[in-house]
């Protein structure tokens, strides 16, 4: 299978993309995690996010900060979750998003933006 490495780090981490799908292979784990795909015609990265994804105790989703840097030829999120689906510019969830009190650093640092903020971007219903 062909794969794209976009980043790695001294520690063995790397994020590649294999088929238009954006993984995460950490050196302490196994398998690499599915972090979302890439829809170069509309420049975008697709997430899917279950209930589960959600962090209840800042009422926020994740992105993986490295994913949204090196993503040089997407502007914007589709985020699809239970809430309906969101079209975020990379741009604002780089700017209105925080990092919280864990997972400061490496391949795993995530930037959260919270559903508030999300509900704005709510993306035109394809029929």
């Amino acid at each position: 299978m062909y794969q794209k490495i976009v980043a790695s780090d001294n520690d063995g981490n790397t994020l590649y993309v294999a088929r238009y799908n954006i993984y995460l292979k950490l050196a302490a784990m196994g398998t690499a995690r599915k972090l979302g795909m890439i829809d170069l015609l509309h420049k975008q990265i697709l997430i899917f996010r279950r209930a589960g994804h959600l962090l209840k105790k800042a009422n926020a989703y994740g992105f993986n900060y490295q994913m949204l840097i090196t993503a040089q030829k997407c502007k914007s999120v589709m985020l699809c979750c239970r809430q309906g689906r969101f079209e975020i510019p990379i741009k604002d969830i780089l700017e209105k998003g925080s990092f919280l009190w864990f997972k400061h650093t490496g391949f795993e640092r995530q930037i959260f933006l919270p559903v508030d903020v999300i509900q704005n971007y709510r993306a035109a219903t394809v029929l």
